[in-house]
């Protein structure tokens, strides 16, 4: 569906008063999918997950909190998917390098995300690991996100009032490994969690516009949905100015149960 098509399944539905709320809540995301490429057949610096990564050849791997290296999960080469950004969000050229705690779970601590930019794809090589899967190449698609829906009456879908949530939309709300979009959040709101991590003060002292503002300040950078080690999802969180500049430190990543 493009938006002109979800305005009128949101009209059918009687909730066109709702329009200007749904608007803020229903964002484009840019899903992932198999490219049908594998192992080396896969250039170096392209969009894979799994395998062997392409890393400078001074990176140190990367260890969780408990001293353990941590699991290389996918790359992004962001000229690809850059294409497909519609508010142009993301850095136009390098990769994006996802990293997990081999045990699945993270402690949503700031800068200590498992996330590296590269901006120069040419200074970039195969990384050998031992046991490694061949990887799988991807590519990108068009599509939109939505808040989860049946939680946080005071929060992003508090508008509905108890009304039905439109069931034609309900599809656009399960993309399970996105760019952008809305986070998984039905154990609680990601973004003021997020605030609150990154201001350090407890999210129960947030004022409703400061919540309100959380919505509009951050944003899942990406989001993970394969079940791995007792998690669902895994969801990158960054504020809007920070991706600007391509300052990828202060991600938060927030583990859902």
């Amino acid at each position: 569906m493009n938006r002109a098509e979800i305005r009128q399944h949101i009209i059918a539905a009687g909730l066109e008063a709702y329009l200007p709320q749904f608007e803020e809540v229903i964002v484009p995301t840019i899903d992932l999918f198999d490219s049908g490429l594998r192992g080396d057949d896969i250039p170096i610096g392209g969009s894979k997950r799994d395998g062997k990564p392409d890393l400078p050849p001074e990176f140190i791997w990367p260890d969780d909190a408990s001293g353990m290296p941590m699991e290389f999960v996918l790359q992004i080469n962001l000229k690809e998917a850059a294409a497909l950004d519609s508010e142009g969000l993301l850095p136009k050229t390098g990769l994006l390098s996802f990293f997990l705690s081999c045990d699945g779970e993270g402690d949503s601590v700031l800068g200590e995300s498992g996330i590296y930019f590269f901006p120069e794809l040419f200074a970039l090589a195969r990384r050998d690991i031992a046991r490694s899967e061949p990887g799988t190449g991807l590519r990108f698609g068009r599509s939109w996100g939505t808040p989860q829906w049946g939680t946080y009456p005071e929060g992003k879908l508090g508008f509905l009032e108890n009304r039905d949530w439109p069931h034609a939309l309900a599809e656009l709300q399960w993309g399970g490994t996105q760019l952008l979009g809305q986070p998984n959040d039905y154990q609680g709101e990601l973004e003021p969690m997020c605030e609150a991590i990154f201001t350090g003060r407890p999210s129960r002292v947030h004022t409703p516009e400061e919540r309100q503002q959380a919505y509009r300040d951050w944003v899942c950078l990406f989001k993970e949905s394969e079940f791995s080690g007792g998690v669902f999802s895994h969801n990158w969180m960054i504020r809007r100015e920070h991706l600007r500049v391509a300052d990828f430190s202060p991600v938060i990543r927030i583990d859902v149960n």
